[in-house]
């Protein structure tokens, strides 16, 4: 188990602060490390707003059964009553 916020065994991330120097660092890591770095990166990541939309879209989508045709003919039809 690595740690991001006091070095591992063998000082691999010890004094980053770069992204460069992150990458630079996690590239010397064992590989068996990597997917520890994936998961700790896929806990902590921040949601973006878009992301949220995209997220509240496909469940309309699933609740209303709207399928890619008709949201094309959907979005389509608004951007007429724009015009």
């Amino acid at each position: 188990m690595i740690s991001l916020t006091t070095p591992p065994r063998g000082e691999h991330l010890a004094s980053v602060s770069t992204v460069a120097e992150i990458e630079a660092a996690i590239a010397r890591l064992p590989p068996e490390q990597w997917e520890e770095i994936r998961r700790w990166m896929d806990a902590h990541a921040p949601s973006s707003p878009a992301s949220e939309a995209l997220e509240a879209f496909r469940q309309l989508q699933a609740e209303v059964g709207l399928s890619s045709e008709r949201a094309t003919a959907w979005k389509d039809a608004v951007a007429a009553g724009r015009r």
